[in-house]
Protein backbone atom coordinates (compact mmCIF):
# COMPACT_ATOMS: atom_id res chain seq x y z
CA UNK A 1 0.00 0.00 0.00
CA UNK A 2 3.00 2.29 0.17
CA UNK A 3 3.41 4.96 2.82
CA UNK A 4 0.32 4.73 5.10
CA UNK A 5 0.76 8.38 6.06
CA UNK A 6 0.27 9.51 2.45
CA UNK A 7 -3.07 7.98 1.40
CA UNK A 8 -5.33 9.87 -0.99
CA UNK A 9 -9.01 9.26 -0.35
CA UNK A 10 -12.01 10.26 -2.44
CA UNK A 11 -15.76 10.04 -1.92
CA UNK A 12 -18.45 10.33 -4.57
CA UNK A 13 -22.22 10.63 -4.16
CA UNK A 14 -24.03 9.57 -7.34
CA UNK A 15 -20.76 9.97 -9.30
CA UNK A 16 -20.28 13.55 -8.04
CA UNK A 17 -16.90 13.94 -6.33
CA UNK A 18 -17.65 15.38 -2.89
CA UNK A 19 -14.40 14.76 -0.99
CA UNK A 20 -10.79 14.51 -2.09
CA UNK A 21 -8.17 14.59 0.66
CA UNK A 22 -4.93 13.04 1.89
CA UNK A 23 -4.42 11.66 5.39
CA UNK A 24 -1.12 13.56 5.65
CA UNK A 25 -3.40 16.51 6.53
CA UNK A 26 -4.93 14.81 9.58
CA UNK A 27 -4.51 16.64 12.87
CA UNK A 28 -3.27 13.37 14.40
CA UNK A 29 -1.27 10.96 12.23
CA UNK A 30 -2.32 7.32 11.76
CA UNK A 31 0.11 5.88 14.35
CA UNK A 32 -1.11 8.52 16.81
CA UNK A 33 -4.74 7.56 16.18
CA UNK A 34 -3.93 3.87 16.74
CA UNK A 35 -2.06 4.73 19.93
CA UNK A 36 -4.93 6.85 21.25
CA UNK A 37 -7.61 4.27 20.35
CA UNK A 38 -5.61 1.44 21.90
CA UNK A 39 -5.44 3.35 25.18
CA UNK A 40 -9.26 3.38 25.28
CA UNK A 41 -10.05 -0.14 24.05
CA UNK A 42 -8.56 -3.38 22.81
CA UNK A 43 -8.17 -3.16 19.05
CA UNK A 44 -8.97 -6.29 17.06
CA UNK A 45 -8.13 -7.18 13.44
CA UNK A 46 -10.67 -5.51 11.16
CA UNK A 47 -11.47 -2.66 13.55
CA UNK A 48 -12.02 0.72 11.88
CA UNK A 49 -10.78 3.95 13.39
CA UNK A 50 -12.68 6.94 12.01
CA UNK A 51 -10.35 9.86 11.45
CA UNK A 52 -12.84 12.63 10.84
CA UNK A 53 -13.97 14.04 7.53
CA UNK A 54 -12.55 16.57 5.08
CA UNK A 55 -14.40 19.40 3.36
CA UNK A 56 -17.32 18.36 1.19
CA UNK A 57 -19.70 16.94 3.78
CA UNK A 58 -23.27 17.15 2.63
CA UNK A 59 -26.60 15.41 2.90
CA UNK A 60 -27.23 12.01 1.37
CA UNK A 61 -30.67 10.65 0.70
CA UNK A 62 -32.52 7.41 0.09
CA UNK A 63 -31.49 6.02 -3.27
CA UNK A 64 -28.09 7.74 -3.38
CA UNK A 65 -25.02 5.69 -4.25
CA UNK A 66 -21.91 6.48 -2.17
CA UNK A 67 -18.47 5.29 -3.30
CA UNK A 68 -15.28 5.74 -1.29
CA UNK A 69 -11.81 4.86 -2.56
CA UNK A 70 -8.31 5.01 -1.14
CA UNK A 71 -5.33 4.79 -3.47
CA UNK A 72 -3.45 1.48 -3.19
CA UNK A 73 -6.12 0.04 -0.86
CA UNK A 74 -9.41 -0.27 -2.71
CA UNK A 75 -12.94 1.03 -2.77
CA UNK A 76 -16.45 0.23 -1.63
CA UNK A 77 -19.93 1.26 -2.71
CA UNK A 78 -22.93 1.73 -0.43
CA UNK A 79 -26.50 2.21 -1.61
CA UNK A 80 -28.32 4.53 0.81
CA UNK A 81 -31.57 3.18 2.26
CA UNK A 82 -33.70 5.38 4.51
CA UNK A 83 -34.61 3.52 7.66
CA UNK A 84 -37.47 4.25 10.02
CA UNK A 85 -35.30 4.95 13.06
CA UNK A 86 -33.46 8.19 13.66
CA UNK A 87 -36.53 10.25 12.93
CA UNK A 88 -36.02 12.75 15.72
CA UNK A 89 -36.56 16.49 15.20
CA UNK A 90 -32.96 17.02 14.13
CA UNK A 91 -33.55 14.93 11.02
CA UNK A 92 -36.95 16.34 9.96
CA UNK A 93 -35.57 19.28 7.99
CA UNK A 94 -32.63 19.30 5.55
CA UNK A 95 -29.48 20.98 6.82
Amino acid sequence: MGDPSQLQGRLWVNDELRQDANNRNFVLDVPGMVEMASQMMTLEPGDIIAGGTPAGVGPIRHGDRVRIAFDNIGSMVVNVVQGRAGGGPLFRHPA
